[in-house]
């Protein structure tokens, strides 16, 4: 092998790696950002339920010490 062939070889070796771990960067970061936005999404769904289910619970419970402070 010349010394042309084999620094070729080493040079698309070490860009093969190059490639390949900003590759995973890139797939790690597009994974959190879509796990980001189904959870904001999850959380837009379940979040204003939430708040007027504890509500209601906060309503009933005040509604009933009322009652009983007029009786």
């Amino acid at each position: 092998m010349t010394e042309y062939a084999k620094n070729t070889t080493e040079n698309q070796q070490t860009s093969d790696n190059y490639f390949h771990e900003s590759d995973f960067i890139f797939d790690a970061f597009i994974n959190f950002s879509s796990h980001f936005y189904f959870y904001k999404i999850i959380m837009s769904f379940f979040h204003v339920p939430f708040l007027f289910s504890r509500y209601r619970v906060f309503s009933i419970h005040f509604s009933r010490k009322e009652k009983e402070a007029l009786e």
